[in-house]
C-alpha cells in the first residue's frame, strides 16, 4: 500500500471531479448570471425580449405586464428596459437591462 489511504485519494480524487464539473456547468451557456434565461448584448444596441419555454403550455397564453405576449416561442421583440413580470401559471418578476437580449426560459423555483 501507498503512502495514503485508497479510501482518502477516493475522496480527494471525487472532490477534485466535482469542482470540475460545477466550473464547467457554471461557464456553460450565456446566462451572464441571470437565473430565469439567457442575456445577451443585442447586436443594434436594443433592448429585446422572448419567450424559449411556455412552461408546458397548459395554462393558457403567455402574459408579459398583464398583457398577452404577441410573439411566437423564441421570437424576441423590442421591450422597453426594466422591470417586468410575466406570467403563465405563476407570474414571476425579470429584469430587462437596456441594449441587451433577455431570453425566458426557466419557469421554476
Amino acid at each position: 500500500m501507498g503512502k495514503y489511504h485508497p479510501v482518502t485519494l477516493f475522496a480527494v480524487n471525487h472532490r477534485i471531479a466535482l469542482t470540475f464539473v460545477i466550473a464547467t456547468l457554471a461557464s456553460c451557456g450565456d446566462r451572464d448570471g441571470e437565473l430565469r434565461g439567457a442575456v445577451s448584448k443585442s447586436a443594434d444596441g436594443g433592448t429585446y425580449f422572448g419567450v424559449a419555454d411556455n412552461d408546458g403550455g397548459g395554462c393558457g397564453s403567455i402574459q408579459v405586464d398583464g398583457q398577452v405576449w404577441p410573439h411566437a416561442v423564441n421570437k424576441v421583440a423590442p421591450i422597453a428596459p426594466g422591470r417586468h413580470t410575466i406570467k403563465i401559471c405563476s407570474e414571476m418578476p425579470f429584469e430587462v437591462a437596456a441594449g441587451t437580449t433577455y431570453l425566458f426560459d426557466y419557469w421554476g423555483p
